[in-house]
């Protein structure tokens, strides 16, 4: 009798491993779906892109290059440029 509870836990232990290697295996697809949208987005060039630029020459040429810590396109709130500016550029005058 012992035989056969083994070979029953054994193969519900197999049963177990299978199920979560097919659980990991489809949310690993689900994630590298979901991160493929996201890859395409950051491709395409926002309309913004020229204001973006314009900004960033306009500071690097009044203040420093060093002046800007950060510029981008914030996709997620209609295609706004946003700079980030350096603490210590905050109050420099030229």
């Amino acid at each position: 009798m012992t035989d056969t509870s083994n070979e029953s836990n054994k193969d519900e232990l197999a049963k177990k491993k299978a199920a979560a290697a097919a659980k990991a295996k489809a949310l690993a697809k689900k994630n590298e779906q979901d991160q493929k949208p996201q890859q395409e987005e950051s491709t395409i060039p926002s309309p913004q892109d020229p204001y973006l630029s314009k900004y960033q020459s306009i500071i690097n040429h009044h203040l420093t290059v060093e002046a800007l810590e950060e510029a981008f396109i914030n996709s997620h709130s209609k295609d706004v440029p946003t700079l980030i500016v350096k603490k210590r550029s905050l109050f420099f005058s030229s």
